[in-house]
């Protein structure tokens, strides 16, 4: 017997462009449009605008400007992240949030 989980995800493979969206299934179309909309305008931009590079140095560089705003973009993060950290200090807990027990009296 199939399970619910292994039918879902069956469902949501094979459905086709005119079939009815479930709620579980339409958060996926956006992602997948905004990503076939930027694999186009790559191929447009190589074709329109930079006809005479051949496929292979148009990826190549293409490939080494993404590294670079990766890089980039990281090591911001890192900077962003190590300015925002607490010091050990500040992790530990209020005295009257602790789990040890208090003595009445």
């Amino acid at each position: 017997m199939i399970s619910r989980q292994h039918r879902d995800c069956f469902r949501k493979l094979h459905t086709g462009p005119g079939a009815r969206l479930t709620d579980e299934m339409r958060p996926h179309r956006i992602p997948d449009a905004l990503g076939y909309t930027g694999a186009v305008g790559i191929l447009l931009y190589k074709d329109l605008l930079r006809p005479n590079y051949s496929h292979l140095a148009f990826f190549k560089g293409y490939s080494y400007f993404l590294a670079a705003v990766g890089g980039v973009l990281t090591i911001c993060a890192a900077i962003y992240f190590l300015t925002r950290r607490t010091s050990p200090k500040a992790m530990e807990k209020p005295a009257e949030l602790s789990a040890a027990p208090v003595a009445a009296g």
